[in-house]
């Protein structure tokens, strides 16, 4: 069985290389940075996402630290009228808010770090993208200076002097009159 994988892993190698020289680099470089300016946008649209829902966060928590706030005087009012079953309500209602903003700091906190990382992965893939674009522009120029060589090799007329072309047409000529 092992020999059969072993095999089977050679030939595959084999078909991938055949494959390799077959594609035209620049076709390939191409199509991998349309890709990458593809994902980039993507990455883009998810760092946009994680922000608003960072500031849609931070404005709950904003609300909830404010409805605490409310809460603290409604219950301070309470006590002072001896309203204690008032007093609960209330008092449920603020350690329900402090709950919301436990869990809201919480959410944003692992937002942040999310953010970050996407940030990061962000900025290497346009670095990469960057690279990538040069090659292209490298590989594209020096395409276009071997067709151009090409090119001249094809339509470039050698030089022949006067004499030459006498030589070959007198050379010409007799062998003409001998057939």
């Amino acid at each position: 069985m092992a020999l059969i994988n072993r095999f089977t892993s050679l030939v595959t190698a084999d078909v991938h290389a055949v494959l390799d020289k077959l594609e035209d680099p620049l076709a390939s470089l191409q199509s991998a940075v349309r890709e990458m300016e593809s994902s980039l946008v993507e990455s883009n649209q998810q760092l946009e996402n994680y922000r608003k829902r960072q500031e849609s966060l931070n404005h709950q928590l904003q609300r909830s630290k404010r409805a605490f706030q409310d809460y603290s005087a409604q219950l301070d009012t309470c006590f002072d009228s001896n309203e204690h079953e008032l007093a609960k309500t209330i008092l449920r209602k603020k350690l329900s808010s402090e709950k919301q903003q436990s869990a809201l700091e919480n959410e944003i906190a692992m937002l942040a770090a999310k953010l970050d990382s996407a940030t990061s992965a962000y900025v290497e893939n346009e670095r990469r993208l960057l690279a990538m674009r040069e090659k292209l522009q490298i590989l594209a120029s020096e395409t276009e200076a071997r067709a151009d060589e090409n090119a001249r090799d094809d339509s470039f007329e050698y030089l022949v002097a006067d004499e030459e072309i006498e030589v070959a047409f007198l050379q010409e000529q007799q062998r003409r009159a001998k057939k």
